[in-house]
């Protein structure tokens, strides 16, 4: 994803209406990630070694990853339900 004035251009946009819903990425996977990483929108957490810790509370960041995973797998998994 690039740069963008669109009101909604979230990096991780997880349908969950059921119970919640993951990602996971195993160890050695390339990114090139760029977005916005919104918890007032997305709902989404993160767990990973090596990404940046998304914002505590309702902060809305330009979130971005370029890299391999050297230490372990990264999950994004659902906060809360649709």
């Amino acid at each position: 994803m690039s740069l963008s004035s669109a009101p909604d251009r979230e990096l991780f946009d997880l349908e969950v209406d059921n119970g919640s819903s993951f990602i996971k990425f195993p160890i050695f996977n390339k990114f090139d990630l760029k977005g916005y990483w919104d918890k007032g929108f997305d709902e989404v957490n993160l767990q990973s070694f090596e990404m940046p810790r998304p914002p505590s509370g309702l902060n809305r960041i330009w979130f971005k990853f370029f890299g391999t995973l050297k230490a372990g797998p990264s999950t994004i998994y659902s906060i809360n339900r649709d």
